[in-house]
C-alpha cells in the first residue's frame, strides 16, 4: 500500500521528539509505519517495543530503511500483550522533552504533523473518539498521543493493573487533565489507521469491558 503523503517545504530543527510504539507480530504493519516515520520532521528516534513476537522484529529491521532511526526493546517470556506495561517500558527509553505514542496500524501523513500538533507547557495532543463521527479511520485513532516527557512523569504513565485492550487511553487521559493539562485535539486526517481482521478487533471489544470494570472500582494510578 502507498500512502498520499502531504509534504511542506518548512521544517525546524528545535522540533524533535521520540516516538513509541509497541508490537507483538503484527510486522507487516510496523515496516509500513517506520516508512511512514521517515518522511516526519522531528521524529528523532522510534522506540520499538517488540512485545514477544514470535519472529523477532530484529530478524528484519536491519533491512528497513529507517533502521537508523530504531531503539529496539525485545521482550520476552510474556505469554499475553500488555499494552499498558509495553508502553511504559518504551516511555523509560525516551531521551526527548516531547513524546509521541501511537500503535503500530496507524501511518503519519504529513510531514509536519508534529510541528502542527506540538504540545506547550501545560497541553497534551489527542485523538478522540468523540471527533471520529462516521468515520471508520478514525474510530481505530484514539490511542494516539503527543505529550512531554516531564507531563508523562507526573502521570507516571498506563495503569499497569490494566492488563487489556480498552480503556487505558481513557483512564490516562484523565489522568493527565486531572493533572491541570489542557487537551487539545490532532488533526485526524494527519493519521490513516490500517485496517485488521475481525478476529483481532472482536478480542480488544471484549476486553473494553472487563478493562471499564476493573478500572471503575479501583484507585488513582
Amino acid at each position: 500500500k502507498h500512502w498520499n503523503y502531504t509534504k511542506e517545504d518548512q521544517s525546524s530543527s528545535e522540533f524533535n521528539a521520540s516516538v513509541v510504539v509497541a508490537v507483538r507480530n503484527r510486522h507487516e504493519a510496523l515496516k509500513v509505519f517506520l516508512t511512514s516515520c521517515i518522511i516526519v520532521n522531528g521524529i528523532s528516534e522510534i522506540v520499538v517495543v517488540d512485545w514477544g513476537s514470535d519472529v523477532p522484529v530484529a530478524s528484519w529491521l536491519h533491512n528497513h530503511p529507517a533502521k537508523g532511526m530504531v531503539k529496539l526493546l525485545r521482550v520476552t517470556n510474556e505469554p499475553e500483550y500488555v499494552l499498558t506495561r509495553a508502553y511504559n517500558l518504551g516511555f523509560s527509553f525516551c531521551t526527548h522533552d516531547v513524546i509521541l505514542k501511537i500503535d503500530a496500524d496507524v501511518v503519519v501523513v504529513h510531514t509536519n504533523f508534529l510541528e502542527l500538533h506540538w504540545p506547550r507547557p501545560g497541553e497534551f495532543y489527542r485523538c478522540s473518539w468523540e471527533d471520529a463521527g462516521a468515520n471508520e479511520n478514525a474510530r481505530h485513532l484514539n490511542g494516539v498521543v503527543i505529550l512531554r516527557r516531564s507531563d508523562l512523569a507526573r502521570s507516571r504513565g498506563y495503569d499497569e493493573r490494566l492488563q487489556s485492550y480498552g480503556y487505558d487511553d481513557t483512564e490516562f487521559y484523565g489522568r493527565l487533565q486531572s493533572l491541570g493539562l489542557t487537551e487539545r485535539t490532532i488533526n485526524l486526517h494527519h493519521l490513516h489507521h490500517i485496517p485488521h481482521s475481525d478476529n483481532l478487533r472482536a478480542t480488544a471489544s471484549a476486553a473494553v469491558e472487563l478493562n471499564g470494570g476493573r478500572g471503575s472500582n479501583s484507585s488513582s494510578w
